[in-house]
C-alpha cells in the first residue's frame, strides 16, 4: 500500500493523526465486483414489470424478494457465487501482478524514509511470537519505544533524519519535474481534483448567494422599519400641530365669543 504522506518522528511512539481524505480514484483496469442476488433479482423484475419505474421498483422488489422461498433465490444465489468465484481470480491476479500498488502510487515518486520508531519496530518484532496479532506487536511495540532510553533512540531517529535530508531533495526534483503532475493526469487524480474545486466553488457561491440574500432580506426590513418610524413620527408631528391649531383655532373662537 502507499504509504502515509507524513510520518512522524517523535521520542514517543506515533499518535493518530486525522488524515485529509485522499480523491477518490477507480482504476479502470480494476476487476468489477459481480452484482449481488438482489441486483440480479431486480433487473429480472425490471424485465417482468418494466412500468414500474425508480424508488418504486426497489421498493415492490425488495418486498417481493423478501416473500421469496429459498429454492426460488437460489439461481440468483449460484449465479451470484459464480460471477464471485470469477472476481476472486482476476481480483488475486490484479493485485499479484502489482498493477493495484503502481495505480495508487506513481512508482516513480521518491519513498518516505521510515521513523525512527517504524526502524526500531523492524527490530523489536522478531523478539515477538510469529503469530502475534498486528494489534498486539503495536501496543507492545509502542511501549518498548516509550522506555527505550534517548541514547538507543538516537542510532533510529538519526538514521531516519539523514535519509528524511535525500529523500526532500529527491520529492523536490520529482514535482519539479512534472513527473507528478504527469502521474496524477494519467489515473485521474487531476481531474478528481478539478471537479473537487468545482464543486467547492459551487458550494462557495451559493452559500455566498444565500448570505447576500439573507443579508438583502435584513436590510430590507430595516429599510421598512425606519420608513414605518418616518411615517409614524411625520403622522404625529401633523397630529400634534392639528391639535395646536384646533386648540388655537378653539381659543380665538372663545375670545370672539366673549367680546
Amino acid at each position: 500500500t502507499a504509504p502515509a504522506a507524513t510520518q512522524t518522528n517523535s521520542t514517543t511512539a506515533p499518535a493518530a493523526t486525522q488524515k485529509k481524505k485522499a480523491p477518490r480514484l477507480v482504476d479502470p483496469d480494476a476487476p468489477k465486483r459481480p452484482a449481488t442476488a438482489f441486483l440480479l433479482f431486480i433487473t429480472e423484475f425490471a424485465k417482468t414489470q418494466p412500468a414500474i419505474k425508480g424508488a418504486d421498483r426497489m421498493r415492490k422488489a425488495g418486498a417481493e424478494w423478501k416473500t421469496l422461498t429459498p429454492q426460488r433465490k437460489q439461481p440468483f444465489l449460484e449465479a451470484f457465487e459464480k460471477e464471485q468465484a470469477i472476481y476472486h481470480k482476476k481480483r488475486d491476479e490484479y493485485v499479484s501482478s502489482g498493477k493495484k500498488d503502481a495505480f495508487k502510487r506513481d512508482p516513480l515518486k521518491p519513498k518516505l524514509p521510515k521513523s525512527g520508531f517504524l526502524r526500531f519496530m523492524d527490530d523489536f518484532r522478531p523478539s515477538l511470537p510469529k503469530d502475534s496479532k498486528v494489534s498486539e506487536v503495536g501496543k507492545r511495540g509502542g511501549e518498548a519505544w516509550k522506555k527505550l532510553p534517548e541514547e538507543k533512540k538516537r542510532p533510529y531517529n538519526e538514521l531516519y533524519e539523514k535519509e528524511k535530508v535525500k529523500y526532500d531533495k529527491a520529492i523536490a526534483l520529482y514535482k519539479e519535474s512534472g513527473k507528478q503532475a504527469a502521474w496524477e493526469t494519467r489515473v485521474g487524480i487531476t481531474a478528481v481534483k478539478a471537479k473537487e474545486a468545482e464543486k467547492l466553488a459551487q458550494e462557495k457561491a451559493k452559500k455566498a448567494e444565500a448570505q447576500a440574500k439573507a443579508k438583502a432580506v435584513v436590510e430590507r426590513k430595516k429599510m421598512m422599519a425606519a420608513k414605518k418610524k418616518a411615517a409614524d413620527m411625520a403622522k404625529k408631528a401633523r397630529d400634534a400641530a392639528k391639535a395646536k391649531a384646533d386648540a388655537a383655532k378653539a381659543k380665538a373662537d372663545a375670545a370672539k365669543a366673549k367680546a
